[in-house]
């Protein structure tokens, strides 16, 4: 008997120590990528440094079992239920479970730059659906292709963290540049100042 589709999404806060965890995103990857293509679960996760967002879908009574126990896992807290239901058809067959931080995707898919600053714990249902739209469209585009099983070993906030200094690299390059001749400036005067003054006291201890 072939089990009826189903899906769910959530959104949820990062636990801080996951925040700085070098193999935050890699341990989900390595889980999903066991437990999913055994149970018949696809979907993808989309996360910063802040919250994460998941669609999966699959056998009802998997998906269900896998919720409950997303909602005492440790890298998260306060797990929101967004939508569920059944499906006909799959969204994403090839993805056993594709993990993407925003900015990348941003990168590598306009339209999703709508959902930029990322604050799915604050969405409603019909933006959530216009998100999963987006993944969804960018699944059927020939880069998706090459993504079925990408994996990364890189921390939330330290994605954020690349992401901002690749956006801003030519301000930043002003920046250093100009602190680079204040400090200069300062240090001269600096200098100058304390001759001047060992001059003075040379002067002083003549007379």
């Amino acid at each position: 008997m072939t089990q009826s589709l189903y899906y769910l999404t959530y959104s949820s806060n990062i636990a801080i120590r996951q925040i700085f965890s070098p193999n935050c995103i890699k341990d989900i990857m390595e889980e999903s990528l066991v437990f999913n293509p055994k149970n018949s679960v696809t979907g993808f996760l989309c996360y910063d440094s802040l919250y994460f967002f998941q669609y999966i879908e699959g056998p009802k009574e998997t998906i269900e079992h896998l919720f409950d126990k997303l909602k005492h896992d440790k890298r998260h807290r306060n797990v929101k239920l967004h939508m569920t239901g059944d499906i006909t058809r799959r969204r994403f067959h090839n993805w056993s479970m594709l993990p993407m931080h925003i900015k990348r995707f941003s990168k590598d898919f306009q339209p999703s730059q709508n959902f930029i600053p990322f604050r799915p714990y604050d969405w409603d249902n019909g933006r959530c659906h216009d998100f999963i739209g987006i993944f969804e469209k960018f699944y059927r585009t020939p880069q998706a292709e090459n993504l079925a099983t990408f994996t990364e070993d890189l921390t939330p906030i330290n994605m954020d963290i690349k992401g901002t200094l690749r956006q801003h690299q030519a301000f930043l390059m002003v920046q250093l540049v100009l602190l680079t001749l204040l400090l200069s400036f300062l240090y001269a005067c600096f200098k100058m100042d304390w001759q001047q003054g060992f001059s003075s006291m040379l002067s002083f201890a003549v007379f």
